[in-house]
């Protein structure tokens, strides 16, 4: 994956603190290697929003966040929208909105939004970010994904069915 640093985190014994372990470990790094001038793209979900309370508040200069992930159409914590406003307010960055859902109900939908200038432009700075906080969630009934109901009980065990472990930014993954 070509990864230039990794983090190990010790396994908590309560597994339901794995999360908020994880989540410590990513606020502080990030907090340790962001820098004036920088962008750094985020997505959403419990464990970065966790990520959040470890992050140093301090005002850097030409930073900019950028969301990597379509939002909810409703509010919610985790939402791509209040994770990367939050990102931007510890840091007094300029904040820039995927203002496009996570999921649309078809291809064609999909290419309209792709098409709108606004959302190019967004991409096109995702593309170029220096750092990404993001997470890989699982497709268990507790998933943040499906939690917020942005796939079926249908569609979670027709991706299983085809190999699917979880998702990394909508996009799923196997265990490959």
């Amino acid at each position: 994956f070509e990864l230039k640093d990794a983090v190990v985190v010790p396994t908590p014994s309560d597994p339901a603190l794995l999360p908020a372990v994880i989540g410590a470990a990513a606020g502080q790094y990030v907090s340790d290697r962001l820098t004036a001038g920088m962008s750094i793209g985020v997505a959403w979900g419990r464990t970065l929003l966790g990520s959040l309370r470890a992050i140093e508040r301090r005002p850097l200069d030409g930073l900019s966040v950028v969301s990597l992930i379509g939002g909810l159409t409703r509010a919610a914590a985790i939402n791509t929208y209040e994770t990367a406003s939050r990102v931007a307010d510890l840091f007094g960055a300029e904040c820039y909105y995927l203002a496009a859902p996570t999921f649309t109900s078809n291809a064609e939908s999909r290419a309209i939004f792709i098409e709108q200038a606004t959302i190019g432009d967004v991409l096109e700075r995702a593309r170029r970010v220096d750092m990404a906080l993001v997470s890989v969630g699982d497709l268990g009934p507790d998933s943040t994904i499906r939690r917020l109901s942005l796939i079926g009980e249908e569609a979670a065990e027709t991706l299983v069915e085809a190999g699917a472990v979880g998702d990394c930014l909508a996009h799923f993954i196997d265990a490959e």
